[in-house]
This record gives C-alpha cells, structure tokens and sequence, in this order.
C-alpha cells in the first residue's frame, strides 16, 4: 500500500514539474511573440512610409522637370503671350493638385517699376507691383530697389489675383531668390503661407533663374548683373501630397510633414508644413501627443530642390486591424494547451494498461467498421470493382459485376479475365496486362470489347493497379471496369456531325469563290463600262470649249468649264472605288521595303510647291509587305498635307518610332488642322471638310489609307489642333498575316 501511495506521490509530482515548466515556457514564448509582433508592426508601418516618402519625392522630381521645361518654354520664345503660356501650362494644371500659381517673374528695378506697370496695364487692367498687407490684402508694394512680380501667371485666381505680386517680400522666398541667383540651380524655399478660400495653407516656392547669357556666367558675381528674370510657381503641400495617396492602400496611417534647417536633425531645427490624418475613426493615439510619444512611428527623410523634408508616420486603430497578425496571447494560450495535453498524456501513460486495451477495442471496431464501409460503397457502386492474383484468376468481383456482364461474383471468381473479352481483343489486352506486370505499372483507360451473357456486344474500359507485397512481389491487379457503350455510340454520331460540318465548309467555301469572282467581274464592269462614257462625255466636251469657246458667254464657258471638271471627277472617284474594292481581295507580292527611298520617290513625284518644306526621317526602317499598297499609303497623306496647306511656310515631317512587334508612323504638317469632331469622318468614304469646288478631292483616299493599314493589321488615327496642324499616325506590324 505505501509502494502504491509513494508511486502514486511520484507520478503525481512529476506531473505538477511538468505543469509548472510549461507554463514558464509558455510565458517566454509570449513575451517573444510579443516583440516579433511588434517588429511586424513596425516593418509594415516603415514600409507603408516608405512608400508615401517614394511617391512624394517621384511627385517633387516632375514638378521640377515641368518648372525646367517652363524655362525651356520662355528661352526659345522671344516674346510669350499670356494664351500661349496658358495654353502650355494646362497639362501641368491638370497633372498637378497643388498648383497655387505657375508662371513667369521679371527682375524689375525700381528705375523702370513705373514703365512696366504702364506696359503690363495694356493686357491686364490695373496691374502694379504689390504685396500683402498684415491683413491678407494685396496692396501696392512699398519702394524697394529691385522686385520680383510674377507677370504671366496660371491659373487666375478670382479671388486673389496674383498679378504683380512682388514674391520677394517674404523672408524665405527671398533666402531662395538669392541661392538660385548665386548658384543657377531649380531651389525650393522653406515653408511660406498660402491664402486660398479666406483660409492659410502651407506651401513652398521652387524657383529657376534665367539669364540673359546662355549658358549663364561661372561666377557669382556675373550671375547677379546679369539675371533677367525667373520660371516657377508657389504649390500647396496639401494639394500634392493628397494627390498621391488618393489610389493608395496605406491610408490608414496619420503622416506629418516638416521642414528640416540645413544641416539640422533635432526637432527644433523642424518646421511644420503638413498633417495627413489617417482614414480612420479612432487613431491609435490622441493627435495632440508629441510624436516621441507614439508607440510606433516610422521617419523618412526625402529631398525637395535644395531643401530637406522629414515624413513622420504613425498607425490608426484600422492599421492594425489590417495588419493583423498573430497574437501573443494565442502563443501562451497554445503553449498552455500543449501544457495540458503532454499532463494528460503522463495522466493516459499511468493508465496505459487500461488505455491499452480500449484503444485494441477500439481499433477493432474501427476496423470492423473499414470493412463495412467499403463493402457498402463497393457494393453500391455503378462500376465494377475486381481483384485477379499473379495467375490472372479473379479473386474478388462486386455485385456490379452482373449488372455489367450478366454474371454473379460466384461466376466469374476463379476464371480469367479473357473469358468473356471478345476474340479480336484478348491478344491485345494480354500483352498490356504481361507489360505492366513486368514493370509494375498501372494500367490507365483500357478499352476493349466484352460479350455480355445475353450475347451483346458491350465497350469497357477499365483502370488497374498492380498488388505488391512488402518484399516486392507482384501478387495481382486490383481494378475497377466502367461500361462505356453509350458514350461509344456518342461519339460515333459526333464523328458524323464533324464529317457533315466538314462537307458544309468545302460548300460554303466554293460559295463563297464564286462571289468573289463576281466582284471581280464586277470591277471589271465598273473599269471599262463606266468609264469609257466618261471619257467620250470628257472629249465632247473639250471639243465643245475648244472649237465654240467663241460662241459662249462667260457663264456658258464656266458652265462647260464645270462640266468637264465633273466628269474628270467622276473619273477619279472610279478609279478610287477600283482601288479601294482591290484591297485584300487581290493577293499581291510582299517585299522588304526600304521606306527611306520609297518615301523620298514619292516626295518628289508630287513636285510640291516651294513655300512647303517636306523634310523626311532618314531613319525610316525596312518593313514588308505590297509595294503599291505602301505607295499609295504615303501618296494620300503626304498628298492631303499639301493640298490643304493654308501656310505660307509650309512643313511636312515624316517620321517614326519602333515598339516590340510594330512601326509607328507619323505625318505631320502645321497646315489648318481639323477638330476633333471630325476626326471618324474624314476617314469615311467620299467625306470631305471642304468643298470640291474649293479644292479637288474624292474623298476616298483616307477611306483607302484606313483599308490598307487595317488590312495588314495597324491602326490610324489623327491628332490636332485647329490653326496649328495635324499628324496623321498608323502601325505597321513588324510580322504580316495576311494583308
């Protein structure tokens, strides 16, 4: 009784051991989990930062590269209107958010203050230099010896019209004034406040001077005497940084954007430009709380001109709903779980004799219960399931056996499979069964022909495993056969319907010869039954003009004048619709075509007046394919931009570019252009935009240009700006189809 009691006391310790180290584990386990889920954390709000810090930099890059391209703008221009310089800033309007004001600003002395607002009041009324008053008012400037007012300016603010505004009256704008003088470098100043809808914004100012040499001076001197003016505009941060983040899925962070003094790294040196709170309604953290305080929070420092710019992150409650991960709690909890079921182990393990003997029962049971189930889904299966040994002599056979073949599974156990597979198949089904035998493989969708006991002809197809033991012999087949006569016959009358479809197809193709011989016939008709009425109307009536012209009065000869331009037009709307009909009805010879030559041929051969320049890219690449259809693809265009051409210094330029699989072309010309209504009409057959009577055309030569591009399998299309010209473009693939 005591050996008991003690073993009992043993066993019973040894289970409390093994309780308390669990749990010890398990708090260990927590308090790691715990840090590497805060690590996550972390990693996902430094990479949702990251990403805005990348965004926000790629945003700043191209507001530089478009200020840059300002001054490009003004440099090739001698003298830029406000509408030209309205028109090209649009896009940059549309392209960015943050606009306040983008344009042009003079240096302007204070001797020559009172000629320029005289000259600048002729397009914009009451303009003088000004600045703000401490009421937010824009008000004459005070005297100074130099101001900086932005003269040609966009967009125009109703509001607070921004002309004339003298920039330098603000410290840090003055600050960047004079480092992008001394250094002649794109600066960006500190933060500056904007006054927009009665309330005041943070923004900046990027500033890039111009001088009156080009290339500028190397000293610093030089650069002063000699800078004429600037290109930049004041942006709104808000305006920029919500513009990037509007499509992206880190919103549910709050980012606070400041402005870092040269050279600093403390908070101190810190300027504070602008707040984005996240998406969310309850931030992790008061918004009021200093940023040291936060639990997370991520910095990232990007480069804005000549300026520095810190992005500081912190999470909402949605973050880290969205980055849920695994928690801490559940480590313990599982560490706990494990605890228990090693102590319930130990707990089984003192008990294992009985354990033993119930799991013996239970396992016979479990077993007993195997068998019955799969005799029950044996049983009831539509296939015939079967079992041979190594002899070929059936060991086992469903009960579908008799619904297959007619026979009981007393029946057919003890024969061989070949007994009832019809005569013209046993050879073949022997060899496959003797190949996987050798090789131990399976057999996969075997078919034959069996007799049914009533005499039918039935189609199997049957799928076997080889039975091998543990010491890698072969001991039978175990396999399950499927009848499949009527998907037998199925297929048989499928095989029927694809012989009829193929009969209807060689009908349908012979059909369809015959109309195209018919359109041939037809074209022939049109080529010498049309025409030749035609051309007698035409020589009556140059008989007529030629030997009466003295008999008519001036309106009789333009009446006969204008008879025979009618005929001479009909002839060419013939000969346009014969071209047009032969597209891709016509096989025709594709050549390797150097467009360099071809192009200028053609150039030539329209001998175009000596007011139109027509210069042509000598890079224009080898293509393939009609060497008449290419002809006349370039003829029509090149053609049309001459005779619309309403410039006295016409130009023409041919050129082209290279993708992956095709050519771009592009004819372009500065003639009268069209409008953007009209660019699917003009490509419509006998659609002109002017009247035949005012310039000669058929209208069918864009319609041809669309056919033959199609047909090879390009497109076209047109852009343009009424008054300022058009460029017509199409593709060519590199590999032709068909053409």
């Amino acid at each position: 009784m005591k050996k008991r009691t003690r073993k009992t006391y043993l066993n019973w310790t040894f289970l409390i051991m093994i309780v308390i180290v669990g749990t010890i584990l398990s708090l260990v386990a927590w308090k790691l989990g715990k840090n590497w889920q805060n690590y996550r954390y972390q990693i996902e709000l430094d990479k949702a930062l990251k990403d805005y810090a990348s965004a926000l930099e790629t945003e700043m890059v191209r507001l530089e590269t478009a200020i840059s391209s300002l001054k490009s703008f003004f440099l090739s221009s001698e003298m830029v209107t406000h509408e030209e310089f309205s028109i090209f800033v649009q896009p940059y309007l549309t392209a960015f958010d943050g606009i306040y004001v983008i344009g042009w600003i003079p240096v302007i002395p204070n001797s020559t203050r009172k000629a320029f607002e005289r000259r600048m009041r002729r397009e914009i009324t009451d303009f003088s230099i000004r600045e703000f008053n401490v009421n937010g008012q824009l008000v004459r400037a005070k005297k100074r010896d130099v101001y900086f007012p932005f003269t040609i300016a966009e967009p125009r603010n109703e509001q607070y019209d921004i002309h004339g505004y003298d920039i330098a009256t603000q410290p840090e704008i003055l600050s960047a004034i004079h480092q992008a003088t001394d250094e002649n470098m794109l600066v960006a100043s500190g933060p500056i406040d904007i006054i927009q809808n009665e309330q005041s914004k943070r923004g900046i100012i990027i500033l890039l001077p111009i001088y009156e040499s080009n290339p500028p001076a190397t000293n610093v001197t030089s650069r002063r005497n000699t800078l004429q003016s600037f290109v930049g505009g004041i942006f709104q941060i808000e305006g920029l940084f919500e513009r990037i983040i509007r499509n992206r899925e880190h919103q549910h962070i709050t980012v606070t954007i400041q402005d870092l003094a040269v050279g600093g790294e403390d908070d101190t040196t810190r300027t504070f430009l602008y707040r984005h709170e996240a998406l969310c309604e309850t931030c992790a953290i008061d918004s009021t709380s200093s940023m040291a305080d936060r639990l997370f929070t991520s910095t990232q420092t990007i480069t804005v001109g000549t300026r520095r710019w810190s992005l500081t992150a912190a999470p909402s409650n949605f973050f880290f709903r969205q980055h849920r991960l695994l928690q801490a709690g559940w480590l313990f909890a599982t560490g706990m779980a494990f605890t228990l079921l090693i102590a319930i182990i130990v707990m089984l393990l003192i008990h294992h004799n009985e354990l033993v003997e119930r799991l013996v029962e239970q396992r016979t049971q479990e077993l007993a219960d195997s068998e019955s189930r799969f005799r029950s889904l044996v049983e009831t299966s539509n296939d015939w399931i079967w079992q041979i040994d190594q002899h070929a002599i059936f060991t086992y056979s469903s009960p579908q056996g008799k619904q297959v073949l007619g026979y009981t599974p007393q029946e057919i156990i003890g024969k061989t499979p070949y007994w009832h597979i019809h005569p013209d198949d046993v050879d073949r089904i022997k060899v496959s069964f003797n190949d996987a035998a050798k090789q131990y493989q399976p057999l996969h969708n075997l078919e034959n022909i069996s007799l049914h006991r009533d005499g039918r002809r039935i189609a199997l197809e049957t799928n076997a495993a080889p039975i091998i033991s543990q010491n890698g012999e072969l001991l039978g087949f175990r396999g399950i056969s499927r009848d499949i006569t009527e998907r037998k016959k199925a297929e048989a009358v499928i095989r029927k319907l694809n012989d009829e479809l193929e009969q209807r197809v060689i009908k349908r193709t012979a059909q369809l010869e015959a109309v195209n011989q018919e359109l041939k016939e037809f074209a022939y008709i049109i080529s010498h039954d049309l025409k030749a009425p035609l051309r007698a109307v035409s020589q009556l009536a140059t008989w007529l003009y030629d030997d009466y012209t003295d008999k008519f009065d001036e309106q009789g000869k333009l009446k006969l004048e204008l008879l025979i331009g009618r005929v001479r037009r009909m002839g060419q709307l013939i000969n346009g619709v014969l071209e047009y009909s032969r597209v891709g009805r016509i096989d025709e010879q594709q050549d390797a075509i150097v467009l360099t030559e071809l192009v200028k041929e053609i150039v030539e051969s329209l001998a175009a007046p000596e007011r139109i320049t027509i210069n042509v890219d000598s890079t224009l690449p080898v293509i393939h394919g009609s060497r008449i259809r290419i002809t006349q693809l370039f003829q029509n265009l090149i053609s049309n931009a001459i005779k619309f051409m309403d410039k006295p210094d016409g130009r023409i330029n041919i050129s082209s570019k290279e993708s992956d699989d095709k050519w771009q072309f592009a004819v372009a010309d500065n003639g009268p252009g069209i409008d953007k209504s009209n660019y699917q009409r003009i490509f419509q057959i006998f659609q002109t935009l002017q009247s035949r009577d005012d310039v000669e055309c058929t209208g069918i030569g864009l319609t041809l240009v669309k056919k033959i591009v199609e047909q090879a399998g390009g497109m076209v299309w047109v852009e343009s700006i009424p008054g300022r010209g058009s460029t017509f473009y199409f593709t060519w693939p590199k590999v032709l189809s068909t053409l």
